[in-house]
């Protein structure tokens, strides 16, 4: 019976081991299939990232390049009557070309303003295109000129509308327009600065003055006149530009410095270019332009020298300043038998000193003596 037993426990330990590697097979099959499931779906997780991105940045560059294509269709009109409308805004310009879209700015807007959700909360160029599309306009704020802008659907059309540029409004000849590309001509040859202008001083005013006072400027040389305002009043800041025809006319203009117009005395400049330097430039000229030694005379000659000659290692580096104890102790050890001088010693130094004088006196009390006991 024993021996049976033993049998049947073998018997059951060989089924055993001839099972364990049929699991250890299946065991396998099943890891290497879920590792190749989340292989899939780790890349199928790139792949998607990645054509994310893609979207994109595709999707940016196209935005990009229809602001740049728009920006190129656009012009910029000013010196607008106050009662100008959208529609009467495109009618000036039908015979140019096909418009795609026509815009009013620097009007005043009401007070009350527009109500906006959440997310665009504070985007002050959508209130203001709100109000004047909807003419929730501030009627308290008179207003001599208004401004606009009108996007032609092909560029061809941009030449035609600049050429209606110092022309009389077809409704009211008494406004001559102002058409400019959207980013403005600025030319410093023959552009000048005006200042301490009157805050109600008006375009047409300011051309009057320059046509009218100046000796060798007509109608045709006077191209643009434009004036920084205020974006909530509309009102003058007090400074502004004019654009002239050729730089020959500019030593015309500039006689008309300290001129009185509108009752104040402006201020009629040369326009200097202002702007950022890129570093590129910022580079190029600091290696063009290095210092040159100067050549100095005198005393002033042999520091110099002497400071050279110093640093012939061609280390510009200053050594440290010494310290008073520092040198105090150069001073004892160069010159032990030197008389101390007040303000070079330090405080540590000068307690000492005093302790040393005092012994001494004390020493030489008592060899004469104290008291009863002094030798007489």
């Amino acid at each position: 019976d024993e021996e049976d037993g033993d049998n049947e426990k073998k018997e059951d330990s060989d089924a055993k081991d001839q099972k364990t590697p049929q699991k250890e097979e299946e065991d396998t099959k099943d890891t290497t299939t879920s590792d190749k499931q989340e292989n899939s779906k780790s890349d199928n997780s790139k792949e998607e990232a990645d054509t994310s991105e893609q979207d994109k940045e595709n999707t940016d560059t196209k935005e990009e390049e229809e602001a740049v294509d728009e920006e190129d269709r656009t012009i910029f009109v000013g010196n607008l009557p106050p009662n100008t409308t959208r529609k009467s805004l495109s009618s000036i310009f039908k015979s140019c070309g096909k418009i795609q879209s026509c815009r009013l700015r620097s009007v005043a807007i009401s007070e009350d303003g527009v109500k906006l959700p959440p997310s665009l909360a504070g985007n002050q160029k959508l209130v203001r295109k709100v109000c004047v599309n909807t003419s929730r306009l501030n009627t308290n704020i008179i207003m001599n000129s208004s401004q606009g802008y009108v996007v032609f659907q092909s560029k061809e059309s941009i030449p035609k509308a600049l050429a209606l540029n110092h022309t009389p409004h077809p409704n009211n000849p008494k406004h001559i327009l102002r058409v400019d590309t959207a980013k403005p001509t600025v030319d410093s040859t023959r552009s000048i600065f005006l200042g301490n202008l009157p805050y109600d001083a008006e375009e047409d005013a300011i051309r009057q003055h320059f046509i009218t006072n100046a000796v060798d400027l007509e109608e045709e040389d006077v191209v643009n006149v434009r004036l920084v305002r205020d974006p909530s009043t509309m009102s003058c800041k007090g400074f502004g530009y004019v654009l002239l025809k050729d730089a020959t006319c500019v030593p015309s203009a500039l006689r008309l410095h300290e001129t009185v117009c509108s009752g104040k005395k402006i201020r009629v400049l040369v326009c200097k270019k202002h702007g950022k330097k890129k570093k590129d430039d910022k580079s190029s000229s600091s290696s063009g332009n290095q210092k040159q030694k100067r050549n100095f005379e005198g005393h002033r000659a042999n520091v110099e020298t002497k400071k050279s000659k110093n640093n012939t290692d061609g280390s510009n580096k200053k050594k440290k300043r010494r310290t008073k104890s520092e040198r105090n102790a150069i001073e004892a050890a160069t010159k032990p038998n030197a008389p101390h001088k007040k303000g070079t010693t330090s405080k540590r130094v000068a307690k000492e000193l005093k302790t040393k004088k005092r012994v001494k006196k004390i020493q030489k009390r008592v060899e004469k003596g104290m008291g009863k006991n002094k030798k007489k």
